[in-house]
């Protein structure tokens, strides 16, 4: 087992879902993965995230991660989105990025991430995380993203 914990809210293997209106906070990290606020998960296709408050969560406020051996994932939107403080453990923060397995055609705009460096368990968040280059498509515009100290906007991993 690769040690994921709890999501707030989490799809995977669907079609034109949609997660509005919610608040998820406080939720704890596995072993070395998960613990965020929403997810769009493996084979999650042609679905919207938006209009969500996420806070500090030991995992990502905004997670994609398309795991290894999953249906094919795409065209998928995250917007409208507030992260507040999240990614407390294991460097995500508030959107991470993770393809394992290839996915497509993401729009994520109009979010607003703010991080802190206080009550961090370890590792280092940033407002976006790249983790992996399996993925095509990616449009990330129009956000506003605060972070303090010395944690950074962006982390690209491979």
């Amino acid at each position: 087992h690769w040690g994921g914990g709890p999501v707030g809210i989490w799809t995977y293997i669907v079609n034109n879902f949609l997660i509005q209106y919610n608040e998820s906070h406080h939720n704890k990290a596995g072993l070395d993965a998960d613990g965020g606020g929403f997810d769009f998960d493996g084979g999650t296709n042609n679905s919207i995230m938006q209009y969500n408050y996420s806070h500090d969560n030991e995992g990502a406020g905004y997670l994609a991660a398309q795991y290894p051996g999953a249906p094919s994932m795409s065209n998928n939107i995250i917007r409208y989105n507030i992260s507040e403080n999240d990614g407390r453990k294991n460097s995500t923060g508030g959107i991470y990025l993770w393809g394992g397995d290839p996915f497509s055609n993401f729009q994520i705009y109009n979010n607003t991430i703010y991080l802190d460096g206080n009550n961090m368990t370890n590792g280092t968040p940033a407002a976006v995380v790249m983790n992996g280059n399996n993925y095509s498509g990616i449009n990330i515009r129009n956000n506003i993203f605060i972070t303090s100290g010395t944690l950074p906007n962006l982390i690209s991993a491979n």
